[in-house]
């Protein structure tokens, strides 16, 4: 769903290797967002890679029920990705990420990814969702992993 001002300046494009990305233009300022099933109880990472090289801001906001957890760049033209091998590498891009437990009740969540208008375009790629688990498996540790100072991520 996409909402706010000149909305069709949110578009999917392709990338040099001819993958979807969504593209944000100039005159963009508003929000992208999915809605996605959950379960409750359950703890769930939602990240996404973004490029923002200029003056705009980008949040990425989870909302399921009345929990809402987010998590914001102003921009990203001093991160440029190293890591090889990688599509971004050379690129300013970063990766944003939020976490959130989903309360009891809800079966589902809104992603969405939101700015205002400016100068620069900004590019999302690789939007991922994940449920928290352990090294032995055992599903879902949850926040306590966030205060005991170790987590658990897929890109390693």
């Amino acid at each position: 769903t996409v909402t706010g001002e000149n909305t069709d300046q949110a578009v999917v494009a392709q990338d040099q290797y001819e993958q979807a990305m969504l593209w944000l233009k100039p005159g963009f300022a508003g929000s992208v967002g999915q809605t996605v099933s959950v379960e409750p109880g359950k703890t769930y990472s939602i990240s996404v890679w973004v490029n923002s090289a200029g003056d705009r801001p980008v949040t990425l906001t989870v909302i399921a029920g009345d929990a809402v957890e987010s998590n914001s760049i102003d921009t990203t033209a001093d991160h440029t990705v190293n890591m090889k091998p990688s599509k971004f590498t050379g690129q300013n891009y970063q990766r944003l990420n939020v976490d959130i437990t989903i309360p009891n009740g809800v079966e589902e969540a809104t992603v969405a990814l939101s700015t205002v208008a400016g100068t620069n375009d900004i590019w999302a790629d690789d939007f991922r969702s994940w449920e928290w688990t352990d090294l032995t498996g055992t599903e879902n540790p949850g926040p306590s992993a966030e205060s005991e100072n170790y987590y658990y991520y897929e890109d390693f």
